[in-house]
């Protein structure tokens, strides 16, 4: 039986730009090779609206303001 993985890395204030940036340069081997072997997306952020929510969206699914 073929069973799908999920590994869900949230890096909590780190900097996507710098992040590219670095496995390009061969510093960060281990993410470069999730990228390659895997799917990498930047998502969008509630953040930007509320700071604090970000997490809590992710783990619900939801908005904050549908969370409360």
């Amino acid at each position: 039986m073929n069973k799908n993985r999920l590994l869900f890395i949230g890096l909590d204030a780190g900097d996507a730009h710098l992040i590219e940036q670095w496995c390009l340069e061969g510093w960060l081997p281990n993410i470069s090779r999730m990228k390659a072997e895997g799917v990498w997306a930047r998502l969008a952020t509630t953040a930007d609206v509320f700071h604090v929510s970000a997490w809590p969206s992710t783990f619900t699914g939801t908005t904050a303001d549908k969370a409360g």
